[in-house]
């Protein structure tokens, strides 16, 4: 496993390392249910995710955790990580599910209230919405922790 979720029982672990953030738009002309944030396998570098915001007109989408899938896929580089859209059918078996959001309404919603995420290299985050679309608003928080 490449990724792990922890509580939030003790947030004073990364109030002195460096915050980055991605805040990004994805639009694409063909429709994708799938997100993934990858941790790539050269980064030298543990991220500890704190926060994850999500804007996106789909009712509902889920959070996972897990190993990245395949390296030759089109990526686009957002600060330390890959992101890539595509139309990828998960297997449940190999992920972790962090949750499972329902929205009411198109506005963004905050995924990690209570939890981090930790991405070693080769980790990824996966948002797969339940219907396929055609654009994101992503925005997150991490830490990173170098590998010697």
């Amino acid at each position: 496993m490449k990724g792990f979720v922890i509580e939030k029982n003790d947030e004073h672990y990364t109030e002195n390392l460096s915050l980055h953030q991605i805040d990004t738009e994805i639009n694409r002309k063909k429709e994708f249910n799938n997100v993934s944030i990858i941790n790539p396998v050269n980064s030298n570098c543990i991220c500890i995710i704190n926060s994850i915001n999500i804007g996106c007109a789909n009712d509902e989408f889920k959070i996972l955790v897990g190993e990245q899938v395949d390296e030759k896929l089109n990526k686009d580089k957002q600060g330390a990580f890959y992101i890539f859209c595509d139309k990828l059918h998960l297997m449940k078996d190999e992920l972790l599910h962090i949750s499972t959001i329902r929205k009411c309404n198109n506005s963004s919603i905050e995924i990690l209230k209570k939890q981090f995420i930790i991405l070693l290299p080769k980790g990824c985050i996966y948002i797969k919405t339940d219907n396929p679309i055609k654009n994101i608003k992503i925005r997150m928080n991490w830490v990173e922790e170098k590998i010697y």
